[in-house]
């Protein structure tokens, strides 16, 4: 994941905590944290296959997924 993608994971993951999330992203971060939740490659809310904590990849909203399962 690139530099720009993992910054906004972490930024989106603090404004999670604050509220202030939009609800786009909300959303977003949702149905590809359900994608994720059937993955065999996710272990310990880690991707295995790029290394991402999960919390952070699906609030990226330009993020992909390494085997793209994820709608875009």
């Amino acid at each position: 994941m690139e530099i720009k993608n993992i910054a906004e994971g972490w930024f989106n993951v603090i404004r999670a905590e604050l509220n202030v999330l939009p609800d786009s992203i909300k959303t977003l971060a949702e149905e590809r944290l359900k994608t994720c939740s059937t993955c065999p490659q996710r272990k310990n809310n880690k991707c295995t296959i790029c290394g991402c904590p999960l919390i952070a990849k699906v609030k990226a909203t330009k993020s992909t997924c390494p085997i793209n399962i994820w709608k875009k």
